[in-house]
């Protein structure tokens, strides 16, 4: 059953906008277990690089291939399967915990760049 969003000069099924938030959500557990995996969790007492943080992420092909690898599969699952509502609102509320992850860590590196300009 999908939704179609009509336009004049175009249609887009919204299989796709629910494929792409799957994917991304998919991606940043991903990255979660990815920094895990590769034992980048800070200890007390340590401080973290943000160039090392760059490294691992940005700077490294087998990051971008999860997030081509993780898209697909989004994609894919949204196409087969009918996903009910509630695990939707699951999704978006599990979701907020990468997503606040990464607003605590622009926040932290704005900090940084504000103290080393001063």
């Amino acid at each position: 059953m999908d939704v179609w969003v009509c336009d004049q000069y175009r249609v887009i099924s919204f299989w796709i906008i629910k494929g792409t938030f799957i994917g991304l959500w998919l991606f940043s557990y991903g990255t979660i277990v990815y920094f895990v995996l590769k034992g980048f969790i800070p200890r007390p007492g340590t401080a973290i690089d943000a160039r090392s943080v760059l490294f691992l992420t940005v700077s490294n092909p087998s990051w971008w291939l999860g997030l081509v690898a993780s898209l697909s599969i989004g994609l894919m699952i949204a196409r087969a399967w009918h996903i009910w509502p509630v695990v939707w609102a699951a999704l978006i509320f599990t979701g907020l915990f990468p997503a606040a992850l990464f607003a605590i860590f622009v926040v932290i590196l704005g900090k940084l760049k504000q103290a080393a300009g001063q």
